[in-house]
Order: C-alpha cells, then structure tokens, then sequence
C-alpha cells in the first residue's frame, strides 16, 4: 500500500443514502441533499456551492430513528454537483441513531 492511499482514507464507512438537509451558514438556508453520509461528514448534491473552510450548520432527519441530527461542520471539498463537510462534533444520540440506521446499510464501495 502506498503512502497516498494510506493518507486517504477514511476513519468512518461512508453509506449511500438520499436525505434532504438544510445547512445554515448565518442567517441563509441552503437546502441541499445528502447523497453520503458516515461519523465523520456527508456529501451534498446542490448547484450551488460554498467556499472550502465556510462554517454551516447541518440540519437533518436521520431516516428510522425519528432523531433529526444538527451539527456543525466545515466545507472540506468540491465536485461537480456538490461539496463534502466534515462534522465537527455529534452528540451521543445522534451517533447513536446514525450507527442503528448504518447498520441496515450497505457501505458505500462495499
């Protein structure tokens, strides 16, 4: 294995999923949908896009858990159609949920 790939990759399973979210950056709502998600952050599709470090607030309904998930996180990258965000921190419900669902769920790659 090289060092390149030992540098990328992931701490968390990321999982394949359709949810639609909200991220807050101030006082604006960018509705976007969440076409990944694992621990660590998610991917939203959106035509619009946001400056790589911008802050936002994540707003969203974890799917069977009737637990809604809210967290801040930071813009890390871009791709045509939407960027990815790294959580800063998530509550203990919330990891909590996430696992539960995850674990009806096919990794992504997997």
């Amino acid at each position: 294995m090289t060092q390149a790939s030992v540098n990328r990759r992931r701490v968390h399973e990321r999982y394949p999923c359709s949810i639609d979210a909200t991220l807050r950056v101030g006082e604006r709502a960018l509705e976007v949908r969440a076409s990944n998600i694992s621990l660590g952050g998610a991917f939203f599709e959106s035509q619009e896009s946001l400056p790589l470090a911008q802050d936002v607030r994540v707003e969203l309904a974890i799917p069977e858990s009737g637990i809604s998930l809210e967290a801040e996180a930071t813009v890390r990258w871009h791709k045509p159609g939407g960027f990815g965000v790294q959580f800063k921190s998530l509550r203990a419900r919330e990891v909590w949920a996430l696992n539960r669902w995850f674990s009806s769920l096919e990794p992504e790659g997997g």
